[in-house]
């Protein structure tokens, strides 16, 4: 299915991505937003007031935070370290032997250095390897 890839290939190693769902649901969320808010612009009534069109915009700004995510946020796994990248475009590289805990819990793989914390979406395709690889290579590290 096009929605969603396993992982897809970088020149640098394998990258794990959000699949391009997130894409078309913050696409599709801010064209109906702005939809909406142009026609209650164009054809005002009584039930329009200022907590109305300040939770439309709520959800647009919601809607550009998912576009941001599919766009900005990825991580390249390779053979000694990994690159993470924020929905900001903050870029981390961290090595397999600075990493000091990795939790698997129910939704997400925490990943803790000595100095960040990096907490990623388990639902990821390919995050469940890494956890587990790194989860491996931290038991290493502590012996």
């Amino acid at each position: 299915m096009f929605l969603y890839k396993k992982e897809t290939s970088h020149q640098y190693g394998d990258a794990i991505r959000y699949p391009k769902l997130y894409l078309w649901v913050g696409i599709a969320g801010l064209i109906f937003v702005s939809v909406m808010l142009i026609l209650m612009m164009l054809y005002p009534n009584d039930t329009d007031n200022l907590l109305v069109y300040a939770l439309f915009y709520a959800f647009g700004i919601l809607y550009v935070g998912i576009i941001m995510a599919y766009m900005n946020w990825f991580m390249i796994i390779e053979k000694d370290h990994f690159i993470y990248r924020s929905i900001f475009r903050k870029t981390y590289k961290v090595f397999y032997s600075d990493v000091i805990d990795c939790t698997i819990k129910e939704n997400d793989v925490i990943i803790k250095t000595k100095d960040r914390k990096f907490d990623v979406d388990r639902n990821l395709p390919g995050v469940r390897e890494l956890g587990q690889r790194l989860r491996s290579q931290t038991r290493k590290n502590s012996k």
